[in-house]
């Protein structure tokens, strides 16, 4: 018998299969195919809507970039929480030439505390031919852009304003001044720093929820495997003297994970003689990557 909640008896019965649905179409150039996932329709923005949206910017503009976009950002003004990601595609006569841009969407800054995260904010800025301080400016003009929104929900505002807080920009700053510039340099700063808030796990977990992150951090992750050991065998200092010079140099920060490398043998990755520090992987089973001041560790 069917089930009220899971449908049946055959596959297309139920509400998720894997029976895929097939149909031939002739299209001609006034059609378009868009391929979006279901983070576009999360929130109250239902697929007809979506259909709409998207060729009304086409007609506009014959821009599949610039509708995309447009579904994107009303997807978000709709309380989209997962991951949004849309693509169009336009079926033109084969002697029209395509052309390929590369735009830059800043995402939320949620934690520039995280060197991981930050390290993953500077990497997807550089495909866009910025820098970490450029794109941090170009979110934190989009959140006050969002803030001054009339429609804006109380809950979305108040996580707005959590995130505003992060960039620390003195009030009052304005566009271009010096002291606003300062701020997202310091931010940039802060990201080449080590350690931070948050285990890697809580940092993955954050990548994969942010739109575009899953390939960041897949890309990150395959740069971090690329990088070979220099081959250098060290041994980490004992838990106090290792605790004391973490805390004491302005490019760390102790977290409790660090316990385990006190007195454990490790292969060097890479040094840092601007302040310092050095990269050791340490193995199985502690199985870490971390940086830690360079005095604290002994040639093997």
């Amino acid at each position: 018998m069917p089930s009220t909640k899971t449908g049946g008896p055959s596959p297309d019965d139920r509400p998720v299969t894997a029976n895929p649905e097939q149909s031939h179409h002739e299209c001609d150039e006034s059609d378009f195919l868009m391929l979006v996932c279901d983070g576009v329709s999360e929130g109250n923005f239902p697929n007809p809507e979506v259909v709409q949206l998207a060729a009304k910017v086409l007609r506009e503009t014959n821009d599949p970039g610039a509708a995309s976009r447009a579904v994107i950002h009303q997807a978000l003004a709709a309380n989209s929480k997962d991951n949004i990601t849309c693509m169009i595609v336009q079926f033109l006569p084969t002697s029209v030439e395509a052309k390929q841009t590369v735009e830059f969407e800043a995402g939320p800054m949620t934690a520039p505390d995280n060197s991981g995260f930050m390290t993953m904010y500077r990497t997807m800025a550089e495909k866009a031919n910025l820098t970490l301080a450029e794109a941090a400016e170009m979110r934190y003009d989009h959140v006050v852009a969002q803030l001054a929104r009339p429609d804006l929900t109380p809950s979305f505002g108040e996580e707005l304003r959590e995130e505003l807080a992060l960039f620390a920009v003195p009030n009052g700053a304005a566009k271009g001044s010096a002291e606003r510039k300062q701020a997202f340099e310091k931010l940039g700063t802060q990201a080449s720093g080590r350690g931070g808030g948050g285990s890697e796990l809580d940092f993955m977990r954050q990548m994969m929820g942010q739109p575009g992150g899953r390939d960041a951090l897949n890309q990150l992750l395959n740069q971090q495997q690329e990088e070979p050991d220099n081959g250098r065998k060290v041994k980490a200092a004992g838990l106090a003297g290792l605790k004391a010079a973490v805390d004491n140099h302005s490019a760390l920060e102790w977290d409790e994970r660090m316990e385990a490398l006190a007195g454990s043998e490790g292969t060097v990755k890479t040094d840092d003689v601007s302040d310092g520090t050095t990269q050791v992987r340490f193995p199985a089973p502690i199985g870490m990557v971390a940086w830690l001041p360079t005095s604290t560790l002994q040639d093997l």
